[in-house]
């Protein structure tokens, strides 16, 4: 296993990979995100900051020429390791910036097996500790952008972020008054909590959810950027949804979790595909969990808007929408939150038929209907059964 850049990450993220951690959770499945707008929100130009710095040894370490040279970058650490720790370490703000994006270049860099193991060779963290707590927006957002992919990396790598004591901090910065800096923060706190429920558990203790709930109110009335801040959390809250905690109810229920995806679904036209995709992922990582879970997603009467899902739209989102009922209908469902997801007169009947039809190339998404009908006839409920007959009868032969 290699450290993975943002943009490798990214596309990992859009290949169909399980969750890092166990995969004994039902259903559990890791959505991407948007591939070309992630990558050109997360990637500037660096500035030409003339940097000359001299260590002890006689080292100068000019970010103007490191900048735009990548073999530099390559070699940064551990031949140029003094002159980074001296401008990172300098009371000069412009020094401080330019030291910490080459120092963020350098961990992006795919080539280098043990990129985490050398940063932590510098024994910088109680310098990342004071630019989380106070230093400007691009610093900030910088050293979250680096402790993004030190939790991306294998689990050990993911423990040192807990372990050095960065999950308060970065819960901190969700209240940032930068957007890109709530983003690169959740962001980092998504790699966490993917990885196992030990950690999910710290974010969750720590305060994670009301302050991740927040992010879509504080607009920056730019379509595009808040789009995206609306699908990585998305995909934290997924990632969250992931493992069985005992802290449901107040994440569904009194942290406004439920409501705020009830919100997005019923006002789904407002909204991009990949935003409703996006939710319906992370709705279906909930209904993967405990029957509480269930009954607490058809309290919040959110399956009849799944169900208009799942007649219409994208096929990604009529896809995802399967996904959210396949994981509603497993053996442990109550028999009232059981009939909320089929409908009083058997309505998901006809979209799931038709998604069945319409996956014909999707062998995975027809085994998610085909078992969803299955497991609906198992529960020996005839009207329900009727309610299909009258359907397919109705219907002239394919």
């Amino acid at each position: 296993d290699q450290d993975v850049s943002v943009e490798a990450l990214i596309l990992k993220l859009n290949k169909s990979i399980p969750h890092r951690g166990p995969s004994a959770k039902a259903k559990p499945r890791k959505k991407g995100l948007d591939v070309a707008n992630e990558v050109e929100s997360i990637n500037r130009k660096l500035i030409n900051v003339s940097l000359d710095l001299e260590d002890g040894t006689g080292d100068r370490w000019h970010s103007s020429y490191a900048a735009n040279d990548p073999a530099h970058v390559r070699h940064l650490l551990p031949q140029h390791s003094a002159a980074i720790v001296s401008a990172l370490a300098s009371d000069v703000p412009e020094y401080n910036l330019a030291a910490i994006k080459q120092l963020r270049r350098f961990m992006c860099l795919d080539e280098i097996p043990d990129k985490t193991e050398r940063v932590m060779a510098l024994n910088i963290f109680p310098v990342f500790h004071r630019y989380l707590l106070d230093s400007t927006t691009a610093v900030q957002y910088e050293t979250c952008w680096i402790l993004t992919n030190i939790a991306a990396g294998r689990s050990e790598h993911t423990a040192i972020v807990v372990e050095n004591n960065f999950v308060a901090p970065l819960i901190r910065l969700l209240g940032s008054p930068n957007d890109q800096v709530r983003v690169q923060a959740a962001w980092a706190l998504g790699n966490v909590a993917g990885d196992c429920a030990a950690f999910t558990q710290k974010l969750l203790d720590d305060g994670i959810v009301t302050p991740l709930l927040e992010i879509p109110n504080m607009t920056t009335y730019n379509y595009r950027k808040d789009c995206q801040a609306l699908h990585v959390i998305c995909w934290v809250i997924a990632n969250i949804c992931r493992w069985d905690n005992k802290d449901w109810e107040q994440i569904l229920v009194e942290a406004g979790l439920l409501f705020a995806i009830s919100n997005i679904l019923r006002f789904h036209p407002n909204h991009s595909a990949q935003v409703i995709t996006d939710v319906l992922h992370c709705l279906s990582n909930i209904t993967a969990g405990t029957t509480a879970q269930k009954e607490a997603v058809s309290m919040a009467g959110l399956f009849g808007p799944v169900r208009d899902l799942l007649g219409e739209g994208e096929y990604r989102i009529r896809r995802e929408a399967c996904h959210v009922f396949r994981n509603a209908v497993d053996r442990d469902a109550t028999p009232e939150h059981f009939r909320d997801v089929v409908g009083p007169q058997g309505e998901i009947f006809g979209p799931l038929t038709a998604l069945l039809r319409d996956a014909h190339d999707d062998p995975d998404t027809q085994l998610k209907a085909v078992e969803t009908l299955n497991v609906i006839f198992s529960r020996g409920n005839e009207p329900l059964i009727h309610a299909l007959y009258r359907f397919a009868a109705g219907r002239p032969a394919a």
